[in-house]
């Protein structure tokens, strides 16, 4: 079974919370706010692909979905900081959460040119 990953950049709160939400029911793991990951078949994957097309389709968002063959996921591995009692699981999910770090001083970044309008859903 290939695993995905799946990354988004929605500019609409009530719909970057939808596609969240959706991606959950599938059974998809946060990795970051707006990174998920986890195995899917490919008819699940084609469902999830469907409903996330209905959901963006007119709106401006941007959704990548990489998957990664078997061999692929053997060479794959995590570098975070955290407790050294932390671990992955098969999936590659985090079994504890790590520490929250302190915010340091935020940089200060130009805005950047939202995604055009109805750019859809990219399977790579």
């Amino acid at each position: 079974m290939t695993m995905q990953i799946i990354s988004y950049d929605i500019p609409d709160d009530s719909l970057r919370q939808q596609v969240s939400e959706t991606l959950k029911t599938y059974g998809m793991v946060r990795l970051q706010y707006s990174v998920f990951n986890g195995l899917l078949p490919k008819s699940k994957l084609k469902d999830l692909v469907r409903e996330l097309e209905d959901l963006v389709k007119d709106e401006i968002a941007d959704i990548l979905i990489f998957e990664l063959c078997e061999a692929c996921q053997k060479n794959t591995f995590s570098i975070y900081s955290g407790s050294p009692e932390e671990t992955l699981d098969d999936q590659g999910n985090k079994t504890e959460e790590p520490p929250k770090k302190k915010d340091k001083q935020k940089s200060k970044k130009g805005l950047e040119t939202p995604p055009e309008k109805g750019k859809g859903v990219v399977v790579l």
